[in-house]
């Protein structure tokens, strides 16, 4: 759709002026043929900016949105970029925690056995020393029909002075109740340990003192168990001793004060022997 060169349209010279006005329908004619010929082209290049213009403004929303996105998806990588880091520090916190929790379980572990072998030591410790502390202190006892407290070293003097007179060792046995006395002069184990000197004393064949020593005895203690005993052991001394008559007088008070009793059943026996015979 090129246009003509407008020397085609030039007017003639010297035209009559019908001429020209024949000239000028024609040329206005031709004119508004060729605008109408040439509006549809004008027209489409109309059309052809705003296409290409609304192609531009397209790509730039398509370029923005892009940018958008871009920025969008930076900022999503760096908002999980730092969740990330967040739970790895989490999971770190948490082994540490869950590590630190075994140590001290392992520490507290540690700490109870201890606690109970101190517990242990401490009951072991305590108990011997109640021991130690009943072991001094005294206790009620009877002794011959008496009534009162004994001490424990005292009660272990007597015991291991008996001791000695079972094994035969009178002397021992003597002076270990003797000095039994002077340690513990107010003992309820006194007059015991009083009679048991005279029998040892009556082992070794000291008459004349165990008789002395088991009359002393009887004079101090009237009620004793051990009377019978005392007697009986009385007239042994004065029999061995050649005293027959003296010792034919205590036997028959033996066995009449002291009836039923193993020593009056001796004594009896030793009466018959020591009576003299009739002829």
């Amino acid at each position: 759709m090129g246009r003509e060169s407008p020397r085609r349209y030039r007017l003639p010279v010297m035209m009559s002026s019908n001429a020209v006005h024949k000239w000028s329908v024609a040329t206005l004619a031709a004119w508004l043929l060729l605008a109408a010929s040439s509006a549809p082209a004008f027209a489409g290049i109309l059309e052809d900016d705003e296409a290409r213009k609304a192609i531009l403004d397209l790509r730039k929303e398509v370029r923005d949105g892009r940018e958008q996105l871009n920025r969008e998806l930076r900022e999503a990588n760096a908002r999980l970029d730092t969740a990330q880091r967040s739970q790895l520090e989490l999971v770190n916190t948490i082994e540490r925690l869950r590590e630190e929790a075994a140590k001290l379980r392992g520490q507290v572990e540690v700490l109870s056995n201890e606690l109970a072998g101190q517990q242990k030591r401490s009951r072991e410790l305590y108990g011997d020393l109640d021991a130690r502390v009943k072991s001094l202190e005294p206790r009620k006892a009877s002794v011959d029909g008496r009534q009162g407290a004994v001490e424990r070293s005292e009660e272990q003097a007597f015991n291991s002075a008996l001791e000695l007179f079972r094994s035969g060792d009178m002397r021992g046995t003597i002076a270990s109740l003797t000095t039994f006395q002077k340690m513990y002069p107010q003992s309820i184990l006194g007059p015991s340990s009083q009679f048991w000197i005279g029998a040892a004393q009556y082992g070794i064949k000291d008459y004349k003192a165990s008789i002395a020593t088991l009359t002393k005895f009887i004079e101090s203690n009237p009620d004793s168990p051990r009377l019978a005993d005392a007697w009986l052991t009385i007239g042994n001394a004065q029999l061995d001793s050649g005293d027959r008559r003296a010792a034919n007088r205590t036997f028959g008070k033996v066995v009449t004060d002291f009836p039923g009793t193993p020593a009056a059943e001796t004594a009896r026996e030793r009466v018959a022997a020591t009576t003299p015979s009739k002829r």
